[in-house]
């Protein structure tokens, strides 16, 4: 399965990514739960945003196809992503220059972005846990109240 698209804010690239992976069963309050389709595999993605900006992503599925994700990011995104088990490829292009980076078990991520085009690859019959930290929304509230 292949996609592209691009997006002004993280609500919208959520939005996007339910669209080619899986629709939102639970919505409640403030975590959304996007099961897989079950043509893609099987597991699931869990989304928390709390009152202070923070995010928190659970990513634990199985693909059966292999999946890549094209999408430009054109918002500021600010986080942490630790990989617990599972692999994938991402490749970013950012200011004409390409970086390709393998996401291995064990392996701790900090990541900054902004206006920048990405390819995010999954390989099949691969199992994925990974959990997400997200702090562009936190930081922007924390800097807003300091200003008040």
């Amino acid at each position: 399965m292949e996609a592209k698209f691009s997006t002004s804010n993280q609500q919208e690239f959520h939005q996007e990514v339910e669209k080619y992976i899986g629709k939102t069963k639970y919505n409640e309050g403030h975590e959304q739960i996007v099961p897989l389709h079950p043509r893609i595999g099987k597991g699931q993605i869990r989304h928390f945003e709390f009152n202070s900006g923070l995010g928190l992503t659970i990513q634990d599925y199985f693909t059966q196809e292999n999946i890549t994700l094209e999408t430009e990011v054109n918002f500021p995104f600010f986080g942490f992503c630790w990989v617990i088990s599972g692999c994938s490829n991402y490749k970013v292009n950012y200011q004409l220059a390409d970086k390709n980076f393998k996401f291995r078990p064990q392996q701790q991520i900090i990541s900054y972005s902004n206006n920048l085009q990405c390819t995010y690859e999954l390989e099949k019959n691969k199992k994925v846990s990974m959990v997400g930290l997200s702090l562009d929304a936190y930081l922007h509230n924390c800097y807003l109240q300091d200003l008040q």
